[in-house]
């Protein structure tokens, strides 16, 4: 099937160039992925539209395996020059990160039949054995404090760069946030 026609119904315009097919990709997480292996976590450091963490949703759900996948995508602008980037902005997405994110949330919905009104699912789909859940993340400043051992001359000094880690840089964080920063 052609890969952009496809997005084009999946995402109601055509929001990408050039997107990669379902299909292909999938069939390449089937081939490395045989046998005991359906629980392997694929990565893609060039996510872009979210091709391949939909053929990994798509596989799991034809084979029932546990495959996770990492998707890692710069929030890099949309191009606002080309016709994809001119309907993508026209959705209210301003980034391919932003596209991808929602393509993936549809995409769970075409395959696992669950609504996907929350704006990030966390939990595993009710009745299926199969996770559909995400978490995304984005880049931000961090929430840690800056450690300077290096200016530390003595015990003192040292003890006084100790005491700036007991309190997050942001005051809004959580515990939570500080643990999967450092993750």
């Amino acid at each position: 099937a052609n890969a952009t026609a496809y997005l084009i119904q999946l995402m109601g315009k055509k929001v990408f160039t050039n997107p990669k097919p379902v299909d292909l990709i999938q069939r390449f997480i089937q081939l490395g992925t045989v046998g005991k292996n359906k629980n392997e976590i694929i990565m893609d450091f060039f996510g872009g539209s979210g091709t391949t963490a939909e053929a990994v949703l798509k596989q799991n759900k034809e084979d029932g395996g546990d495959r996770k996948f990492i998707f890692i995508t710069l929030p890099e602008p949309l191009d606002d020059k080309t016709q994809a980037g001119k309907e993508a902005k026209g959705l209210g997405f301003e980034t391919i990160a932003d596209v991808a994110r929602s393509r993936i949330t549809k995409a769970i919905g075409v395959h696992s039949g669950v609504s996907t009104n929350q704006e990030d699912l966390f939990a595993s789909s009710m009745g299926s054995s199969v996770d559909y859940g995400f978490r995304h993340f984005k880049l931000t400043p961090s929430n840690i404090k800056n450690w300077r051992g290096d200016i530390a001359m003595n015990v003192e000094e040292l003890s006084n760069q100790l005491k700036l880690t007991e309190t997050s840089e942001n005051s809004d964080s959580t515990a939570l946030d500080i643990v999967l920063e450092m993750v």
